[in-house]
């Protein structure tokens, strides 16, 4: 039975803690997820205040907050209050596709005079095909019906005007005198312009209502910004990320005080603008260069600017006399920020440098700092007590340290508060001393480790000699060092979770082979502080004892011992370097290598033959041909899925044996231009993928357009659209 009522009843919102409960499921989906991003269950309680309980608010704002999982971006939905999201029906969305066809028309080139044109247009997008250009009959009669268009089309109340096609610069006659009367437009895009800017821009003299200018492509020899840009007072994004070119700004650039994006190509257009700091709007400055006695470019303009995010680039500091006006300390929103002094500075004051990085203080919240080229021989106090790692979902926390040319002790080491790092998750160490052991082990959630052009020894202290140190790390990275394999293999002994292991231009490593189990917990003790040159020595006398697990004995100077749980294997351009059968964990998954003759060897595939899943030959510039005997081993590769041939200049043929890999799903080529076609065999028919990349050969692609409806997926620069294949194998993932 349905009756009215006299008062209304009110709906109340959900009890507050049965809400909460609600709404951290609908983020987080379980308890275990919500404890893991501990860090945001303060804010995410603050956001769910302001849905006033209601169960369809905690649903759909949650949804949304799942899919940003970080600190930053749940602040700015606090500091906005949740304005920001809102959900549109499907029936509503359908209903504004409606409404949106009586506002909006596409134009193209080819049906100009017979195209219906509503009153109601705002948004007008004109497109010119290169067909239409290219016969001169046609191309006279589209320009009349562009001028003529101009009398059906209410140009006055265009809010967004979109020109595509390389050549609708033919048109800027017609089109130049249509926009005149276009005083309302919010948005203007410029695709693949071929004509001076300025005489398209100069139509637009009027457009104080315009928020976004977007030069999309074009080649310039030189483009000049024309100065009637700085007119646009109302501008909030410009965008010249695609043309290519030299750039020349409008001398009052500062005049746009409302631009909060400017999307260039080469940062030092950043710093062309004088008195930046009148874009109180700005986002981001990825380039900043200090003047000498230059008001316009002063650290102050800097300080000016507080809405700046993302990266902020501050060059030639050595020119700066004031740090504290940048006033970066209040710069919450900020991600990276590079500190920078010219190394080819005529004269150095490293006091006036230590006293200037020190009052470049940045936010806690900052991501990454690089400080480069700085005089000084201590790291600010920032840098020290001061520096932490706050838990980010999106961004797993690193820390970059590079030293200077001129050598430094482990005392370095001190100067950083590592203690406050507990949540650090990725190192890199470049040009950097010996590591103590006392401070690796601060770093407990260190997950990735990237040593380059260092020592890769890692200090005990005198009373850790007996201590046995294991660490989490699970992917190491060793570059250009001079490392002994005595010293290679004590670091890797130290992890035994390793996984990943990049090894590049370590040119005493001679060969690799394999530790045992108990071989690696013993050289997992840290060695004596007293070692000396006689150790050395005997080790050198051990040289002729056989590979094994026989004791230290088989850890020569130029042969590290890989971890047998090791499943990811990147090792190039060790010039001395000679793989042999026994080189590899049986278990190892991915292999990158340049030495095809050292893994072509029937022991070799025979030791991988069901654990290599993925292998990669690359930057090899002798072997031409692959021989019977290395075709032979590549067969018994039997669980091989991807194999990758990058940057081998001289290689003429593939493998004549893929065809009886059966688990092969993936091949690629690249950068290999004397390869000029596929296997006579062919290939598995559980191959789905084979992607060429840069082929100099038509007949290589012919025959791959050939394979099209055999092969789930072909890749190759003529199939690929512009800006949807970018080669990914060079990235090992290892």
């Amino acid at each position: 039975m349905v009756k009215t009522i006299n008062s209304p009843i009110q709906l109340k919102g959900q009890d507050p803690q049965e809400f909460w409960e609600l709404f951290k499921a609908s983020v987080f989906g379980d308890e275990k997820s919500a404890n893991d991003h501990d860090i945001l269950l303060e804010t995410g309680k603050m956001i769910s205040k302001n849905r006033k309980g209601s169960p369809l608010a905690a649903k759909t704002v949650g949804r949304l907050l799942k899919n940003h999982l970080d600190l930053e971006h749940w602040t700015s939905v606090l500091e906005k209050g949740g304005s920001s999201y809102y959900v549109m029906h499907g029936l509503l969305h359908e209903l504004a596709l409606k409404v949106s066809s009586y506002e909006c028309l596409t134009i193209c080139s080819s049906n100009v005079k017979s195209i219906q044109i509503l009153p109601s247009i705002r948004h007008l997008s004109i497109v010119v095909d290169d067909m239409d250009v290219n016969d001169g009959v046609t191309f006279e009669n589209i320009k009349k019906d562009f001028i003529t268009l101009s009398k059906r089309l209410d140009v006055g109340k265009l809010h967004s005007l979109m020109l595509f096609g390389q050549y609708h610069g033919s048109f800027i006659i017609p089109f130049s005198n249509l926009l005149r009367k276009a005083r309302a437009l919010r948005i203007v895009l410029l695709s693949m312009p071929s004509y001076a800017i300025v005489s398209m821009l100069h139509n637009f003299s009027k457009l104080v209502h315009l928020r976004y200018l977007r030069i999309n492509g074009g080649k310039f020899s030189e483009l000049s910004l024309p100065n009637i840009i700085s007119r646009f007072y109302h501008l909030r994004i410009l965008d010249v990320r695609q043309c290519k070119g030299h750039f020349g700004l409008p001398r009052d650039m500062n005049n746009l005080v409302k631009l909060r994006h400017f999307l260039v190509q080469d940062d030092k257009l950043h710093t062309d603008i004088a008195n930046v700091g009148k874009l109180k709007c700005l986002q981001e400055l990825r380039r900043f260069e200090v003047k000498r006695q230059v008001k316009a470019f002063a650290l102050n303009q800097i300080g000016q600017l507080d809405e700046l995010k993302g990266s902020l680039g501050i060059y030639d500091l050595e020119n700066a006399k004031a740090a504290e006006e940048t006033k970066l300390l209040n710069k919450s929103h900020l991600h990276k920020l590079i500190l920078d002094w010219n190394v080819n500075r005529s004269t150095k004051d490293n006091s006036q440098e230590e006293h200037i990085l020190e009052n470049l203080r940045p936010h806690s919240n900052l991501r990454e700092v690089h400080i480069q080229g700085h005089g000084g021989t201590t790291c600010p106090s920032w840098l020290g007590p001061n520096l932490s790692i706050k838990e980010n979902s999106q961004s797993e926390q690193g820390l970059q340290i590079e030293g200077k040319d001129s050598p430094l002790d482990s005392t370095f080491w001190k100067l950083l508060a590592l203690s406050n790092l507990t949540e650090l998750r990725e190192l890199k160490m470049k040009k950097c001393p010996p590591l103590p052991l006392e401070h690796l082990k601060l770093l407990s959630a260190l997950r990735r480790l990237s040593i380059t052009d260092s020592c890769i020894a890692l200090l005990p202290t005198d009373c850790e000699n007996t201590v046995t140190y294991h660490f989490l790390v699970e992917q190491l990275e060793i570059y250009e060092c001079n490392a002994s394999g005595m010293e290679m293999t004590q670091l890797l002994s130290y992890f035994p979770e390793l996984m990943n292991l990049r090894i590049e231009k370590c040119q005493k490593i001679t060969g690799l082979g394999v530790a045992g189990q108990e071989m690696m917990a013993t050289l997992a003790s840290p060695p004596s502080l007293s070692y000396n040159k006689s150790e050395d020595a005997q080790i050198g006398k051990d040289q002729q004892q056989p590979r094994g697990d026989n004791g230290i004995a088989a850890v020569v100077t130029g042969l590290p011992l890989l971890p047998r749980q090791l499943q990811n294997l990147d090792i190039k351009h060790c010039s001395k370097l000679i793989l042999q059968f026994d080189s590899f964990p049986s278990g190892l998954q991915q292999l990158y290598t340049d030495d095809i003759a050292g893994v072509f060897i029937e022991p070799t595939c025979r030791l991988l033959s069901s654990s290599l899943t993925k292998l990669s030959l690359s930057m090899n510039h002798k072997v031409e041909r692959f021989t019977k005997e290395q075709n032979m081993a590549l067969q018994l590769l039997s669980s091989l899925e991807v194999p990758i041939f990058v940057q081998c200049s001289k290689l003429q043929s593939l493998p004549a044996g893929l065809h009886r890999l059966t688990s092969l799903k993936r091949l690629e080529i690249a950068y290999c231009p004397n390869i000029r076609s596929l296997p006579k065999g062919g290939f598995p028919s559980s191959l789905e993928v084979l992607h060429v990349y840069e082929s100099q050969s038509e007949e290589l692609k012919r025959q791959c357009r050939k394979l099209k409806g055999t092969i789930a997926i072909i890749e190759d620069e003529d199939y690929l659209e512009p800006g949807d294949y970018m080669y990914q194998c060079m990235d090992t993932g290892c």
